[in-house]
């Protein structure tokens, strides 16, 4: 069910701001994706690693918006005790009030403290034990934001195609050279293409051992140059 209103927290914003402009756009859109419609869409690596926190305090927030909004139910149509009951004093005054005017929060902003999740000092926890603060996911980021091509390169690879990234099954890994090399005959999302093709393609991957050669002679293939 599509959602009117979601809560944004100054938290995400802070974090969001120390990344690069192109990997900001891909965090907001997934963030209203996913929390407008509950979609996910595709994200880079970097993107990836951020928005997966914002998504369990979204997750956690959208839990407790559907679990106060069943508990006001239940108190509007909730009779009270019966008159002469010993706790019928104690219950009809609340009783009348929630049949006259039962509580429907408009957003999620009843269900979560100031801070926005329940977290202690910005950081993220799941099962009550500290995983990563804000600040360390914003420093992991800013460290990803200074790499070169060739290390962006070996992050996205070892995350997304990890049968090529292992070198027992290609001895013969991508260097910064041969990356370059590639670079200025195609663009890096062609690259990424080829690379994903041997990833996926189980009957004939175990034939290669040079990682270069496969991606250069498979992109000759299919871009034709």
């Amino acid at each position: 069910m599509e959602k009117k209103s979601f809560v944004f927290y100054e938290s995400w914003q802070r974090a969001i701001d120390e990344l690069p402009a192109d990997i900001q756009l891909e965090i907001y859109q997934a963030i209203t994706a996913y929390a407008i419609n509950k979609k996910s869409i595709e994200l880079s690596p970097m993107a990836k690693v951020a928005f997966s926190f914002i998504k369990q305090d979204l997750d956690r927030n959208a839990k407790k918006y559907a679990d106060r909004c069943m508990k006001n139910k239940e108190n509007s149509i909730k009779g009270g005790a019966p008159k002469g009951n010993k706790n019928a004093l104690k219950t009809t005054k609340t009783t009348d009030r929630v049949k006259k005017q039962p509580k429907q929060p408009d957003n999620e902003n009843d269900n979560v403290n100031e801070d926005g999740n329940d977290n202690v000092n910005g950081s993220i926890k799941i099962d009550n034990k500290e995983i990563l603060s804000l600040e360390s996911i914003k420093k992991e980021a800013q460290a990803s934001s200074c790499m070169s091509d060739f290390d962006r390169f070996n992050y996205w690879i070892k995350d997304n195609a990890p049968y090529c990234a292992n070198p027992r099954h290609f001895p013969h890994q991508m260097t910064e050279e041969e990356l370059v090399k590639l670079k200025k005959k195609y663009s890096g999302s062609e690259i990424a293409n080829i690379i994903t093709q041997i990833e996926n393609r189980k009957d004939l991957r175990k034939r290669y051992s040079n990682l270069y050669r496969t991606v250069l002679n498979w992109a000759k293939r299919d871009y034709g140059y």
